[in-house]
Parts: C-alpha cells; sequence; structure tokens
C-alpha cells in the first residue's frame, strides 16, 4: 500500500507475556519487508516490553529496527543501547515532553481531541478535513488557543 515503515504497539488487554510479544512482533516483522518500530508504551497498553525481548526481537529480525520509548525511564534507554547497539533507533519524547505538555493538556482535557488534531493538521498544511457528527467544530476561542500552542512549537 506504499507505507515506508510501521509503528506496532503490543496487544494489548490480554496482558501477553514477553514471549508472546516477541512472536507478535516478529510474526509482523515476517509478513512484511519494510521498517518496524516497535511501540513501547505501557502506560496505555499495559504491557510493558522488556529489553531482553526487544534484543531477542532485534537479533531475530532486522526489519525491527526503531523502538519508540515510552517508560520514562532514562535507565531504559541506556539498556536498550547496551543489549541492542546499532541493530536498533530508540526514539524518545521525553526531553521534549515539557514543551508539548499544553498541546498535550489541551488534547486530553478540553474533549475534543479529533477536532483538534484535524484543525491542526490543517494549519500546518495537511489535510485534515473535518470531524463528523456528533463532534461539533471548534470555537474560535479554541482556535486562538490551538494557534499559540503551534507557534511557540514553531509548527506554524
Amino acid at each position: 500500500m506504499g507505507a515506508q515503515g510501521v509503528l506496532v504497539l503490543p496487544p494489548y488487554y490480554c496482558k501477553p507475556n514477553q514471549e508472546e510479544i516477541f512472536y507478535h512482533f516478529v510474526s509482523i516483522a515476517d509478513a512484511v519487508d519494510i521498517p518496524i518500530m516497535i511501540y513501547n508504551n505501557p502506560f496505555t497498553t499495559g504491557v510493558d516490553i522488556q529489553p531482553e525481548t526487544v534484543k531477542k526481537m532485534t537479533d531475530y529480525h532486522s526489519n525491527l529496527c526503531y523502538i519508540k520509548e515510552c517508560t520514562g525511564d532514562i535507565k531504559r534507554i541506556r539498556q536498550l543501547q547496551l543489549l541492542c547497539g546499532d541493530k536498533i533507533k530508540i526514539f524518545c519524547g521525553w526531553e521534549i515532553y515539557k514543551s508539548m505538555l499544553p498541546m498535550l493538556q489541551f488534547l486530553e482535557y478540553r474533549g475534543k481531541a479529533p477536532q483538534t488534531i484535524k484543525y491542526c493538521l490543517e494549519r500546518i498544511g495537511l489535510c485534515g478535513g473535518t470531524s463528523r457528527l456528533p463532534r461539533l467544530p471548534l470555537s474560535d476561542e479554541d482556535k486562538r488557543d490551538i494557534d499559540k500552542m503551534l507557534k511557540e512549537l514553531k509548527l506554524m
């Protein structure tokens, strides 16, 4: 379908063990020939992919070459680097978290996440479109607040 890579979460709700997580990722890697970013976000999935499991995955398949590490533990990043070396590139957003916090709070607490994301896409020149009903359009005040945040993030 033209994708240049995929971001893959572990199965959630069923709380798989590390071996099940390993097989989930390698079966996807076996099925595609594009880079896969492992998304370790235990706060939203309830599953923490252990560094040893990541090493096992990167040893098994070269498509598993990126990780988005969201535990917020700097020791975890060091451990991944030591275990996996150059086999994986680590992405961690905690260093830029503070600058993103106003937008994240807006998304979390205003109850207008779909409209906000679509509006942001439009404002940065991408196709966001409009939200379907029952979602109502953003108010002018919301748009001003979002524009201010986008300017602070240097996206506008």
